[in-house]
């Protein structure tokens, strides 16, 4: 028993960030979207649906994907209700993989000046993102051909 205690403490230990490692990850993160390519927003649920007065009625929920090569980024921006917060959903998917989950790509939501939350997808290539609502956004997905998508502004009034 306090074997396994020592190897879970040790684990734990080794995830927290230094300030120290927080600055080189930053450093090394912003040079990796700089060389990053920037998917195709094909689709935006907010511009592309049949009326406003449809949109109006709904949830507030905005669908968007993007696309690079076979890579496709499928996500649901909604804000949560009675506050400044937002929800983003997402699902990273590879046409020519259709059959294997996208898991372990790291996830990390910017701002202008730093991230703000980062997660990891699961063995299907999801993710969820909660963050205070801000406009200029963008999200970076660190896989093999680093994709960063730019999200529409989503600043609540």
């Amino acid at each position: 028993m306090s074997r396994s205690r020592t190897k879970i403490s040790r684990n734990i230990s080794s995830r927290s960030v230094r300030p120290k490692e927080r600055k080189f990850k930053m450093k090394t993160l912003t040079t990796q979207i700089k060389t990053a390519v920037v998917a195709k927003l094909v689709f935006d649920s907010f511009k592309d649906s049949p009326s406003v007065a449809t949109r109006a009625a709904g949830s507030g929920t905005r669908q968007l994907l993007y696309q690079y090569g076979n890579f496709s980024i499928d996500m649901q921006l909604q804000p949560k209700p009675r506050s400044n917060r937002m929800l983003l959903m997402g699902q990273v998917l590879d046409s020519e993989k259709p059959v294997e989950g996208l898991g372990a790509i790291p996830v990390t939501l910017l701002d202008q000046e730093s991230a703000i939350s980062e997660t990891t997808t699961n063995r299907f290539g999801e993710f969820n993102l909660n963050f205070e609502s801000k406009n200029d956004l963008r999200v970076f997905l660190d896989m093999k051909n680093a994709l960063v998508v730019s999200l529409p502004n989503s600043q609540v009034d």
